[in-house]
């Protein structure tokens, strides 16, 4: 028996997309500042960087600052949430969250690193994104990988 209304297939909604560093959005450009060491810093000196040869400016993110390179195809950002901020997140909970991303072939486990001289962590993982709404079977899928550092302070996050 078909119920009134359930004969027909209705296609799947559109999810809206998280944006990553590296779709185009409008975003402005940071001014950058020399440091004594020749590095290049900004949002007064929290975070100091070497621009790599061939790569954009720093463009404005929530709580930081990302570079993309010339061709879009790879980025890197860096924020500080201060504790108690809209963005801000408890170290633990981010962990958890860090864990549940990424597929199959990627380890849930997290790295100690060293970052600035302090202790951290860090988790990578891929996505296989496709193009368009809808993906035929055996498409080629554009395979991304993502790396997340988390480095605790005693004001909020990096």
């Amino acid at each position: 028996m078909i119920l009134p209304g359930l004969d027909q297939r209705v296609a799947p909604r559109p999810q809206p997309a998280q944006p990553s560093p590296l779709d185009p959005v409008e975003r402005l450009s940071l001014p950058l500042y020399p440091t004594p060491e020749g590095t290049l810093a900004y949002l007064g000196g929290r975070f100091t960087f070497d621009m790599p040869h061939g790569w954009k400016y720093p463009l404005e993110a929530p709580g930081g600052a990302v570079l993309v390179d010339a061709d879009g195809r790879a980025g890197a950002g860096a924020a500080f949430h201060a504790a108690g901020s809209a963005d801000w997140e408890d170290p633990a909970d981010f962990k958890h969250r860090l864990r549940s991303l990424g597929g199959l072939e990627d380890s849930p486990l997290l790295e100690t690193v060293v970052v600035g001289g302090r202790f951290g962590s860090r988790r990578r993982w891929t996505t296989h994104r496709y193009k368009g709404p809808w993906t035929k079977l055996g498409a080629e899928p554009e395979v991304l990988l993502t790396e997340t550092l988390l480095v605790p302070d005693l004001e909020g996050i990096y």
